[in-house]
C-alpha cells in the first residue's frame, strides 16, 4: 500500500496561497494529469498527513494526491515573503541553500509538508 498524501488548492486549483505569490509561481493544477514546478530544480509541497492541514475551510479545497519523488527537504520561503520572490531570486537561495547544505530558509514549513517533483490531483476529499 502507498502513502497517501494531501494537497491544498484553492477554488481555481491553482496554489492555495497563490493569492500572495509572484504571478510567476502561480502553479495550476488539473485533476488526473501530473503537475511540475514552474521553475526547473523547485519542488511541489504536499502535506503527508490529513490533520496537519490547517487551512479547512477559507475556500480552499483539498485533494488526495499521487507524488513523484517526496522528500522533507527543500526551499520554503513564508507566504509573507512570497511576493518578494521571483525566479531568479530563487534560483539564488537555493545555490545559496545548496552551498550551506540546508534543508530550507528562511523559515521551517508548516508540520507534515513533504516537497516532491510532481503531483497529480486524484479525489477532491475537502
Amino acid at each position: 500500500m502507498s502513502k497517501t498524501y494531501y494537497k491544498v488548492t484553492d477554488e481555481n486549483l491553482q496554489s492555495a496561497m497563490s493569492h500572495m505569490l509572484h504571478s510567476d509561481l502561480v502553479v495550476s493544477y488539473s485533476v488526473g494529469k501530473w503537475t511540475r514546478p514552474k521553475i526547473v530544480g523547485t519542488k511541489l509541497m504536499v502535506f503527508d498527513n490529513y490533520n496537519n492541514i490547517n487551512c479547512k475551510g477559507l475556500f480552499k479545497i483539498i485533494w488526495r494526491v499521487e507524488v513523484e519523488k517526496p522528500s522533507k527537504n527543500g526551499f520554503f520561503v513564508n507566504g509573507i515573503w512570497c511576493r518578494e520572490e521571483t525566479p531568479m531570486s530563487i534560483f539564488w537561495e537555493k545555490l545559496r541553500l545548496k552551498l550551506k547544505k540546508k534543508k530550507y530558509t528562511p523559515d521551517i514549513p508548516p508540520k507534515g509538508t513533504v516537497f516532491c517533483s510532481a503531483v497529480k490531483l486524484i479525489e477532491r476529499v475537502y
